[in-house]
């Protein structure tokens, strides 16, 4: 679990997947407040992920996240946004953000 930015995040350590050089989890995201986007036409509470982690080169991509008006990932998603392997764009995370947290605890996890 990483906190930060308003929110909690809680990723599926059981469930990484290892593919070459790469390595897939799931993060439930819960925020503290409704968040609006101009991605999704209504407030949601949470928000389940899906990044790969470069492990070896400490970089990371999010390749869909699925927007819940409820928390905990409850419900059907109000919107969908998915990243087609060939367009995915690996970034490094800032030191001591979030996402540094969350590709320090796959990493160390993966199988």
């Amino acid at each position: 679990m990483a906190n930060g930015e308003g929110a909690q995040y809680f990723v599926d350590m059981a469930n990484l997947d290892t593919q070459g050089r790469t390595v897939t989890a799931r993060t439930l995201t819960r925020y503290e407040s409704q968040r609006t986007s101009t991605t999704v036409a209504k407030p949601y509470r949470s928000t389940v992920s899906v990044e790969r982690y470069d492990c070896a080169n400490r970089t990371y991509a999010l390749s869909e996240m699925r927007y819940h008006a409820e928390g905990d990932g409850a419900g059907q998603a109000l919107e969908t946004v998915a990243v087609p392997d060939n367009r995915l764009t690996y970034l490094t995370p800032g030191a001591g953000s979030v996402n540094e947290q969350l590709l320090n605890q796959v990493c160390s996890g993966k199988r």
